[in-house]
């Protein structure tokens, strides 16, 4: 076989292919990082121990940390994690995400297997508690708004066009004679706030263009996201703002 890379070329590659996958090897077995990241961008770690030629493969419980460093409740990571599992056709026992007693054939399937629902089962209860903090956040909005507008007409969840003729849908819209503003939601989420900055800059760049409002629980919260948010809008205010404030932020 020629070997067309060359010994410098593919050192390298031997060297990178090492920094995606490590092993330790203990008296009680191994571990394992997995080319496998977690949504907090950290490795997954697996734990493999062998007796008689069988091999048990399990997180040890990683990928219920994670979810715990993220503020999931473990309810809600239980919930997803036993979907996960079921459909992996492994196990969760309400701690650790493992198959027990595999060969040392299916021992490479059985790592990627593991490796792969416990990221999952993180990724997917996460995405699962922001969508709720998404909704909640709308609701309060509303509630807010109609509080402070109450003359105004403020429609909840409103589509509006913007200069690319793409239709989004705006959290809240206020309207009162000839004034308009778009009211959007935003948590320090990343997703909520490049979403946010998505519809803010289309709908800038229309030629009469409405008030833009970003609204947040908190502004310190928010952290330098602010900076990626704050040139797509005409204010960003606290939910807990006074009225006086909200009113300021929609005057022309």
């Amino acid at each position: 076989m020629v070997d067309f890379i060359g010994k410098p070329s593919s050192d390298g590659i031997d060297a990178a292919i090492r920094s995606l996958i490590s092993v330790e090897h203990f008296a009680a077995g191994s571990l394992v990082t997995m080319p496998v990241l977690y949504p907090s961008g950290s490795s997954v770690v697996l734990e493999i121990t062998v007796q008689t030629g069988r091999c048990f493969v399990t997180d040890r419980g990683a990928g219920r940390l994670e979810a715990e460093l993220m503020g999931i409740s473990p309810r809600a990571f239980n919930r997803e994690a036993s979907r996960v599992a079921d459909d992996a056709g492994i196990q969760f026992n309400g701690h650790d995400m493992f198959v027990a007693e595999v060969g040392m054939d299916s021992l490479a399937g059985a790592m990627e297997v593991v490796a792969s629902s416990s990221q999952t089962a993180v990724a997917l209860s996460s995405m699962r508690i922001s969508d709720k903090v998404e909704r909640d956040a709308k609701e309060l909005l509303f509630e807010r708004l109609s509080e402070v507008y109450p003359t105004h007409e403020v429609i909840r969840d409103a589509e509006f066009i913007g200069s690319s003729n793409h239709t989004w849908k705006i959290a809240a819209l206020v309207r009162a004679s000839s004034q308009t503003a778009t009211f959007e939601a935003v948590t320090k989420n990343y997703n909520s706030i490049v979403g946010a900055a998505a519809k803010f800059h289309d709908i800038a760049r229309l030629e009469h263009s409405p008030r833009r409002i970003a609204v947040v629980a908190s502004l310190a919260e928010l952290g330098d996201y602010i900076g990626v948010i704050a040139p797509a809008t005409t204010s960003i205010i606290e939910l807990s703002a006074s009225r006086k404030r909200f009113e300021e932020s929609i005057a022309a």
